[in-house]
């Protein structure tokens, strides 16, 4: 993994941890974005959730 994703991931993790989000936050190791996507979208909102899409290029 690159050094910038790594970091990331990181700090992505220490919120995690600093907001006790666990059971509440994943972090998939990868999807298919042309396809799931819009599945994870549309589920997010009909349980009133938040979901945030992070693109490492």
């Amino acid at each position: 993994m690159p050094e910038s994703e790594k970091n990331v991931l990181t700090d992505l993790l220490l919120l995690m941890d600093k907001y006790d989000l666990y059971g509440k936050m994943a972090i998939p190791k990868k999807h298919d974005v042309e396809n799931e996507v819009s599945i994870i979208y549309r589920y997010a909102r009909r349980k009133k959730r938040c979901f945030c899409e992070f693109s490492f290029a």
